[in-house]
């Protein structure tokens, strides 16, 4: 649901050029959320009427990848779909090469010619990322927080509430029929479930461990069961399985 996450955001320019400037803005976003914490969420919610500046690359970055699309435009309906896409591994976000790929991937646009737009549940990959950008002159650079979206948060605190959560949200009231709850399942490093009312509002939801993060800790925390490759599976497993190996990728 990436291609929706930049709608009706406020953009301006993040000059954030370490993990350390990165944790300071997010703790001075989070700071100033709080003091609003008094006022309605759908009060909270700034639905910016500005024009977000086009082209632009939507970055998603989770816990184990970041998920990067090209718009070109935005007024298709329900949702806006980009031109391009790709998906950068967090094991080799880190390496030079890795970034270098996202402008080879942009090309013929130039790195500081795009809107930057980032959803981000995770610290350092961000961190690197805008780095990344600014070094190569980028100025639109626009780290989301709740208090971009047009949402309404029915939650006692939306300002810790995971932006990829509350980007779900908003990629499901542009789908759903108007006068019906929807229910989304958000699979990744974590499951995530959240209830969306019929009034658009995020209701609340669940927390679980991931498919991968599931297999990964049944091998960590026992002595012999063994790691199992879940990517690796092309169709959903027999229920019942014959061996060990089987039975955790039926599990």
């Amino acid at each position: 649901m990436l291609d929706s996450r930049i709608r009706g955001n406020d953009v301006r320019a993040v000059a954030l050029v370490s993990r350390h400037e990165l944790k300071q803005a997010m703790d001075h976003a989070k700071h100033a959320r709080m003091a609003n914490a008094s006022i309605t969420p759908a009060a909270t919610s700034r639905l910016h009427r500005e024009p977000v500046p086009l082209p632009l690359v939507a970055v998603d970055v989770g816990n184990s990848r970041s998920k990067l699309a090209l718009f070109e435009r935005l007024d298709e309906r329900p949702l806006p779909m980009p031109s391009r896409t790709l998906v950068v591994p967090h094991d080799h976000a880190g390496q030079d090469g890795a970034l270098d790929e996202i402008a080879d991937w942009l090309a013929p646009l130039a790195v500081d010619a795009v809107t930057w737009p980032i959803g981000s549940v995770a610290r350092d990959p961000s961190a690197r990322l805008i780095q990344w950008l600014r070094k190569r002159g980028c100025e639109r650079i626009v780290l989301l927080a709740s208090c971009d979206l047009p949402l309404a948060v029915s939650l006692p605190r939306p300002d810790m509430v995971g932006i990829d959560r509350l980007l779900d949200a908003v990629a499901a009231n542009r789908l759903r029929p108007a006068d019906r709850p929807a229910i989304i399942v958000d699979l990744g490093t974590a499951i995530t479930v959240a209830l969306i009312s019929a009034e658009g509002a995020l209701m609340g939801g669940t927390i679980l461990p991931g498919i991968g993060t599931s297999a990964r800790a049944m091998h960590e925390f026992t002595d012999l069961l063994p790691l199992v490759d879940m990517q690796a599976l092309s169709s959903p497993p027999p229920v019942l399985g014959a061996a060990t190996v089987e039975a955790l990728s039926a599990g």
